[in-house]
């Protein structure tokens, strides 16, 4: 007896690419964190939920009529998109962090020029 070949029943699937549509939300998105000083935590908060982000974009169908305020039906519709992108999460996440580093920098700088004066 000649088994079947599960060679493809265990594989991952290729993950999407960003677009730049995507990539131009997300560095928007990456700008309204940083204007709150909110990067740390929203990166604590990504990183904790990588699991249940496609579950996130599920209940963003269900939340969809009160989130209407808060970005077009388009906009919500590329956020669900990302959810489930891997890539486009972990970009997210690499812009917060440039971000972060770059504020700490200049916070930095900014000590340093007290300390001196």
């Amino acid at each position: 007896m000649k088994w079947p070949d599960f060679g493809n029943a265990f594989k991952m699937p290729a993950q999407e690419e960003i677009t730049p549509e995507e990539e131009a939300l997300l560095v928007a998105l990456a700008g309204k964190i940083k204007q709150r000083k909110m990067e740390l935590p929203a990166s604590l908060a990504i990183e904790s939920t990588k699991p249940l982000h496609s579950l996130g974009a599920q209940a963003s169908h269900f939340l969809a009529p009160i989130m209407d305020f808060l970005a077009t039906p388009q906009q919500q519709e590329m956020y669900r998109r990302m959810l489930t992108k891997q890539k486009a999460v972990t970009r997210l996440l690499q812009l917060l962090e440039e971000e972060q580093k770059n504020s700490s920098g200049s916070r930095t700088g900014e000590e340093n020029g007290k300390k001196t004066a």
